[in-house]
């Protein structure tokens, strides 16, 4: 009975062992890819008409932070697989949401917004995320040049 209770100590702190390294090896693994792929996937992902609020939907989705979420995003792109990408953006899409604050659209453009839509500014800036967050953020864009704000 003894043997069984030093042995399942022994095996749990085997186990936190091997956790502790494989935590700090996948980090030092990441960060030794190459600095200009990773930026050149990053840029990828934005020229490709994406934007931070889809790396925030990629990056709940996915459990990593944004910056790793476009770095992926563009890296898929690069690969020529960007009908996969845009699979994983529509569920991301139904799983997590934007805040005003991840769309890039200034105070002063919510608020020439909410005149031409005929809203509050906060519902205008509701209404902002939730177009960025259903992958409309064009829309957007285009009120604003209809509208006459200053655009993002």
């Amino acid at each position: 009975m003894k043997s069984s209770i030093i042995g399942r100590g022994a095996a749990s702190a085997l186990g936190r062992t091997l956790l502790l390294c494989t935590s700090l090896t996948i980090p030092a693994l990441v960060g030794a890819l190459p600095a200009q792929a990773s930026e050149q996937d990053a840029q990828a992902f934005f020229r490709k008409g994406y934007n931070f609020c889809d790396a925030k939907l990629l990056a709940n989705y996915w459990g990593v932070g944004t910056y790793e979420a476009k770095e992926a995003g563009g890296e898929k792109i690069r690969n020529h697989n960007e009908p996969i990408l845009r699979g994983i953006m529509k569920t991301a899409r139904t799983q997590s949401r934007c805040d005003f604050g991840d769309t890039g659209v200034s105070y002063q453009d919510a608020e020439a917004l909410a005149g031409y839509w005929g809203l509050q500014v906060a519902q205008s800036k509701n209404k902002i995320a939730k177009l960025y967050t259903r992958g409309n953020a064009r829309q957007v864009r285009q009120a604003l040049k209809q509208g006459g704000g200053g655009g993002e």
